[in-house]
C-alpha cells in the first residue's frame, strides 16, 4: 500500500472518506447505548460516502471544523 492509498479524498462540503481501516470511528468505543448511537452514526457516513461516490471499501468520516 502507497501513501497515496492512505490519503483522505473529498467528496464533498465537509465530508471526506478514508481508507478501510484509518480513522474508523466504530472500532474501540464502549458497549452500550452510546457505542450504538455511534455505530449508527458510522453506518449512515458510509451510507452517505457511498451515495457521493465512494467505494465500497472507503471508511466515511465527517470532519466537523472547529467551532471558533
Amino acid at each position: 500500500m502507497t501513501p497515496l492509498d492512505l490519503t483522505r479524498r473529498h467528496l464533498g462540503r465537509r465530508f471526506f472518506v478514508h481508507p478501510l481501516g484509518v480513522n474508523c470511528g466504530a472500532i474501540g468505543l464502549s458497549q452500550g447505548t452510546e457505542s450504538e448511537t455511534e455505530d449508527g452514526r458510522f453506518l449512515d457516513g458510509l451510507r452517505r460516502a457511498v451515495e457521493l461516490g465512494a467505494n465500497l471499501l472507503d471508511t466515511a468520516a465527517l470532519l466537523r471544523r472547529p467551532s471558533n
